[in-house]
């Protein structure tokens, strides 16, 4: 599913992550709307490829967040995710990530 906005958090002082997303956070792109109350109708949608191979990325962005005295910044396996504006500053990782993708246009 897609995720929701993210602009101007600012973490800091935290003993592991500051900006961080739990467990494969893979956007994207369904039928999930508001008159479903967010929920995803058509469960095909959420498989993260099509049937003839091509990606269901949705890209998303994380706006101007602070990152600053944490151990790591970042996620452990994540695609399609953009940090635009990101200011990271006296962490042990200013950003880190063990597993992505390409991102979708």
């Amino acid at each position: 599913a897609r995720l929701g906005r993210f602009e101007g958090n600012v973490f800091h002082g935290h003993l592991r992550f500051g900006t961080y997303t739990l467990g494969g956070n893979f956007p994207k792109a369904t039928d999930q709307n508001v008159a479903d109350n967010g929920y995803n109708t058509n469960k095909n949608l959420c498989t993260g490829f099509d049937n003839t191979g091509i990606t269901r990325g949705f890209p998303s962005v994380f706006h101007h967040h602070l990152d600053y005295d944490s151990v790591f910044v970042g996620h452990y396996s994540a695609g399609d995710l953009q940090h635009n504006g990101h200011y990271s500053s006296d962490n042990n990782n200013l950003i880190y990530w063990k597993e992505s993708k390409a991102m979708e246009d």
